[in-house]
C-alpha cells in the first residue's frame, strides 16, 4: 500500500496501482491548488485595492488632467514603482517634487482623470472592466497604457477590441482608422492590421459608410495601395471621385456640366496622390467610357493615351505604371484550385492565343461559374453528369496525386457534356493542359489534332471526363483509384505524358463570354 500522510489523507491503493486513479488524484490536487491560488490572489487584489480606495498611508499625490478638469489621486509610490517601469523611472529620475510634509507630487496633464482612475485601479488590483467603457475611452486607455509602458494591459485592450468590439469597430470604421493610423503605428499595430484586413475582406464597411468622405487622405492612399482590396476597381473610382469633390471646396456649388479646366485642375490637385493607385486597366471598356472618361482631364496625357490604346488593341503595352490586379473574395473566381491569373491564361488559350504570357491587369473576358466541385458534390460519375451535362462550354481543372509538386491537369470542352452510352463529339477548339506548382510560365497546352477533331470528346456515363481516345480521363470515384489517365498520344498534340493517377479534387466551370455594351445593343436590335 502507498499512503500519503497529509491533510488530504489519500490512499492510492496497491503498489502496482491504477494509473487512471493516480492521474485522477493528481488532477484533483492540481485543481484544488489552482482554486486555492485563485482565491488567494483575489483576496490579495481586494486588500491592495483597499489601500487605494481608503487612501491609507499614501505618500504620493498625482495631478491628472488640466485646469478645471484636473483631479488629485492619492497613491503609494512603492506600488506604482513595482507595477510600472514608467513610474519607477519617474520616481528615480527626479520627475517629481516633494511637499514640506514629504508627500511626492507628480503631474500628468495629458491623461484624462477617468482614464487614469482605470489605470490606477489596474495597477493596484490587476483588474479592469472594459465593458463599462465607450469606444473612445477604450482607445484613450490604450494610448495611456502605451505611454505608461503597461505592455500587458496594452495587449489585453487590443485583444478585447478585436474579440468583443468588432461590431463597434465596423460601425465606426472611419473614426477607428483615424485613431490607429494617427498615432504611433507600433502602439496600434494589432488593431491597424485587423482594421485593414477587415476592410480588404469587406470593403463596403468603409466605402459605403456615410463618413467615408471624412477619411484623411494619407489613410485613403495607404488603403488604395493594397492589392487585396476586394472591391471592383470601378467602384473604388466612383467613391474616390465622390471623396475628391467633397475635399475640393471650389466644386461645392458648381454643376458638373459647368466645369471648366479650373475645376478639373482643382480636383486633380486634390486627388494627385490617389490617381496613380487606381488599376485603370483592370476595368472594362464600358466602365472606362461611362465612369472614367467624363473625368479624363484629371488624368495625365500619357495615361489617357495608354487607356485608349489599351482598350483598342489587345497587344498594346501601356507605358504608364502597371499595378498588379487586385485580388479578394469579391474579385476572384470561386475556386480552390486556380486563381485569376490562371483563368486569364486559359482564356487566352480559348481565344487560340497560345502564348504563355498573361496580362494580369486585364479583366476576365468570361464569366466563370462553378457548377461542380468533387470535394463538395461527390466524386462519382453520376453526380458529375447531373451537375455538368447540358451546360455548354466548360473548363475542367483537377488536382492530382504524384510527385511532391502540386500538379493540375484539365481541359476545355467547348460543346459540353451530354447523356450518352458512349459516342464521340466533334470539338475542334478543345484543348488539354498541365500546370505544375502554379508556374504559368511553364504551363503546357495540347490542342486536339485537326484531323482528330471529330473525336475530341468521348461522351459516356460510366466515367466523368473523357477527352479523346482517351488522352485525358477522370474516372468514376477518381479519389479512390488510379484509373484516371493523362497521355496526349492519340487525338491531341503529343506534348503531355503523365500516366495514371488518382484525383485529390476537381472543379468544373461553365464559361460564358461577357458581352460589352455594343454587343448587347446589337443582340437586342437583332431580336
Amino acid at each position: 500500500m502507498i499512503e500519503i500522510n497529509n491533510k488530504y489523507n489519500i490512499n492510492l491503493g496497491s503498489a502496482k496501482g491504477d494509473k487512471h486513479c493516480i492521474q485522477h488524484v493528481h488532477i484533483n490536487l492540481k485543481e484544488s491548488y489552482t482554486m486555492t491560488s485563485m482565491k488567494l490572489f483575489n483576496r490579495l487584489s481586494e486588500d491592495i485595492g483597499q489601500l487605494l480606495e481608503k487612501e491609507e498611508n499614501y505618500d504620493m499625490i498625482i495631478h491628472v488632467g488640466e485646469e478645471e478638469e484636473m483631479k488629485e489621486f492619492k497613491a503609494h509610490s512603492l506600488i506604482l514603482s513595482a507595477r510600472s517601469t514608467y513610474f519607477k523611472s519617474a520616481l528615480n529620475n527626479n520627475w517629481t517634487t516633494k511637499q514640506h510634509d514629504g508627500k511626492i507630487i507628480f503631474k500628468k496633464p495629458n491623461v484624462s482623470p477617468k482614464v487614469f482612475q482605470l489605470i490606477l485601479k489596474y495597477l493596484y488590483t490587476g483588474v479592469i472592466n472594459f465593458h463599462e467603457q465607450e469606444l473612445n475611452e477604450t482607445f484613450d486607455l490604450l494610448i495611456a497604457a502605451d505611454e505608461l509602458i503597461l505592455d500587458e494591459l496594452k495587449d489585453q485592450i487590443q485583444e478585447h477590441l478585436i474579440e468583443h468590439e468588432s461590431t463597434q469597430i465596423q460601425q465606426n470604421i472611419v473614426q477607428v482608422l483615424h485613431i490607429v493610423f494617427g498615432h504611433n503605428a507600433i502602439i496600434f499595430q494589432k488593431l491597424q492590421e485587423y482594421s485593414v484586413k477587415k476592410i480588404c475582406n469587406n470593403p463596403e464597411i468603409l466605402f459605403d459608410s456615410s463618413n467615408f468622405v471624412k477619411l484623411e487622405k494619407y489613410i485613403l492612399v495607404e488603403l488604395l495601395k493594397k492589392d487585396n482590396l476586394g472591391i471592383k476597381e470601378v467602384k473604388i473610382w466612383q467613391h474616390l471621385i465622390k471623396w475628391g469633390i467633397d475635399h475640393t471646396p471650389c466644386l461645392a456649388n458648381v454643376k458638373f456640366s459647368e466645369w471648366t479646366i479650373t475645376e478639373f485642375n482643382a480636383l486633380e490637385k486634390t486627388l494627385h496622390d490617389c490617381l496613380p493607385l487606381i488599376r485603370y486597366f483592370q476595368m472594362s471598356s464600358d466602365e472606362i467610357y461611362k465612369q472614367v472618361y467624363p473625368y479624363k482631364k484629371i488624368l495625365n496625357k500619357q495615361l489617357r493615351r495608354d487607356i485608349v490604346a489599351y482598350f483598342m488593341s489587345p497587344d498594346y503595352q501601356p507605358k504608364s505604371l502597371l499595378l498588379p490586379s487586385r485580388s479578394g473574395s469579391h474579385l476572384d473566381v470561386e475556386s480552390k484550385l486556380i486563381n485569376n491569373d490562371c483563368c486569364s491564361l486559359l482564356e487566352k488559350w480559348i481565344k487560340k492565343d497560345d502564348k504563355l504570357t498573361t496580362n494580369n491587369n486585364r479583366p476576365l473576358s468570361y464569366d466563370w461559374k462553378l457548377i461542380f466541385r468533387a470535394s463538395r458534390d461527390g466524386y462519382d460519375a453520376i453526380t458529375f453528369h447531373q451537375n455538368c451535362n447540358n451546360q455548354g462550354a466548360c473548363i475542367i481543372v483537377a488536382k492530382i496525386t504524384g510527385n511532391q509538386n502540386e500538379r493540375l491537369v484539365g481541359g476545355f470542352n467547348p460543346i459540353g457534356w451530354f447523356d450518352s452510352s458512349g459516342q464521340y463529339s466533334a470539338a475542334p477548339d478543345a484543348f488539354l493542359f498541365y500546370i505544375e506548382n502554379k508556374d504559368l510560365n511553364n504551363a503546357k497546352i495540347s490542342r486536339v489534332l485537326p484531323y482528330c477533331a471529330s473525336k475530341a470528346i468521348f461522351q459516356e456515363a460510366s466515367s466523368a471526363v473523357n477527352f479523346g481516345a482517351p488522352d485525358l480521363r477522370i474516372s468514376n470515384n477518381c479519389n479512390k483509384n488510379n484509373s484516371s489517365f493523362f497521355n496526349t498520344t492519340s487525338f491531341y498534340e503529343y506534348s503531355i505524358i503523365i500516366g495514371n493517377f488518382s484525383v485529390i479534387d476537381y472543379e468544373v466551370f461553365q464559361v460564358i463570354k461577357k458581352e460589352n455594351s455594343r454587343e448587347r445593343k446589337k443582340s437586342a436590335h437583332e431580336c
